[in-house]
């Protein structure tokens, strides 16, 4: 449900005038607010994993919050410091000046985005750990609704730039969200019975040596949002090569984010031996599923329907969506099994085999799309190919570790030590 809301403001900005501009923007947008809001992100699979007590529970919430003051800090640094931002967006993205003004006003009005999802991710991993799962769905419906409500505001007053309308209904929708999140959490964790014992004292130390590998593999991982976006501006007729690329990913992120679940799905439910074979291949067939669903849209046309009926992209952003959706349809299969191992990894409190993996992928992915620009392809194909290539390089380099933990515990030691020190 959460990744509805792409779709939905991408079908209101495509609504309204200068709208390739202004997706364009919006894909440039997306990148930046996800990579700043990165150290947040993981605060689920953090308290999921480590809050066994009310002792750690409060500790891990003091660790939220100074994370959440960072983000929100970091995020209005960039967007009221004039030199900064246009580093940000000329500089490292290589955005045109028609994009970069497009999205001024759109990242300053976004500051809230982190540090309300920080929130609501540790407060669902908390809810996820005592087995109270009910309010994510519904909070996420929150979620979506609001996105719905605030866009169509924006779009029927006709007076806003698109980006700024996108901007606006995702930032109120996130706090919506986390509103929700917080009054069920205030409602069910009172109640929660603790069943394990406490590790000793939680310090900020031991958060930081669990939370930190998770997070610089995230930060990685985000940058691969921004690579894409730097080459598409770099590539043959970009601003069709940016919005065929949004508009692609509206629809294989809506089918694609089911497997992001999977990790707590695994955390949450591990207990080695058949239990370990039933989570594998649980996980497999939900990838195998989406794949085959994928592919199916796209032999019988139903993205190009998608794309033209929902997203209300012309017909000629339509076909380029449609080549991209289809070479990205390995993408779910991927990215379930590699949240398989993720999980695992995570149980095992081995977090630092993620950083490796990640930066093994991006550097694949940035290599790609590299030889791309150079060879001056087809922007959408480069971008398909190139993230598809990096998601196998995580796979590959995520099993390696797993299965050469579960042969021994001196893999595990050493990558522990390894990110300690680090």
């Amino acid at each position: 449900m959460m990744a509805a809301e792409n779709p939905i403001c991408t079908r209101f900005v495509n609504s309204l005038p200068d709208n390739r501009v202004q997706i364009a923007g919006m894909l440039v947008l997306f990148g930046i607010a996800l990579f700043i809001e990165s150290p947040v992100i993981d605060l689920l699979a953090t308290s999921t994993t480590l809050a066994k007590g009310p002792q750690s529970f409060a500790a891990i919430r003091k660790f939220a919050v100074r994370l959440m003051v960072w983000c929100g800090a970091l995020h209005l640094l960039v967007a009221l410091t004039p030199p900064l931002f246009d580093f940000v967006l000329k500089d490292a993205l290589s955005q045109s000046q028609e994009v970069t003004d497009a999205i001024r006003l759109p990242l300053l009005i976004m500051v809230p985005w982190s540090p309300a999802i920080g929130w609501r991710r540790h407060v669902q991993g908390l809810l996820i750990r005592n087995g109270f799962t009910k309010p994510i769905g519904l909070g996420t419906l929150v979620r979506v609704s609001s996105v719905c409500l605030v866009a169509y505001l924006g779009f029927a007053s006709g007076r806003l730039p698109g980006a700024v309308v996108a901007a606006v209904a995702l930032t109120f929708s996130v706090i919506a969200e986390a509103v929700f999140i917080h009054l069920a959490a205030k409602r069910f964790l009172p109640s929660a019975h603790w069943h394990e014992e406490e590790d000793g004292d939680l310090k900020t130390s031991d958060l930081m040596r669990f939370h930190s590998p998770l997070t610089l593999s995230t930060m990685v991982m985000l940058t691969a949002g921004n690579l894409v976006a730097k080459a598409l501006a770099n590539a043959p007729n970009h601003l069709f090569a940016m919005n065929a690329w949004q508009v692609s990913i509206t629809l294989a992120f809506l089918i694609r984010t089911i497997t992001f679940a999977l990790p707590e799905v695994v955390i949450a439910n591990w207990r080695g031996g058949d239990g370990a074979r039933l989570l594998a291949r649980f996980c497999g067939l939900v990838g195998v599923s989406l794949s085959g669903l994928m592919l199916l849209c796209s032999f019988l046309g139903l993205d190009v329907w998608f794309f033209t009926e929902v997203t209300k992209a012309d017909r000629g952003v339509a076909q380029g969506a449609h080549a991209a959706f289809l070479a990205s349809s390995l993408m779910p299969t991927l990215t379930a099994l590699s949240s398989y191992f993720k999980g695992v990894l995570t149980v095992r409190k081995v977090t630092g085999t993620r950083v490796w993996a990640t930066v093994s992928s991006v550097g694949v992915l940035g290599v790609i799309l590299w030889v791309g620009v150079q060879a001056r392809w087809q922007g959408i194909f480069v971008a398909a190919g190139a993230v598809t290539a990096s998601q196998l390089t995580e796979l590959c380099v995520l099993a390696v570790f797993a299965f050469a933990g579960s042969k021994g515990k001196a893999v595990g030691a050493e990558t522990v030590q390894i990110s300690s020190n680090s």
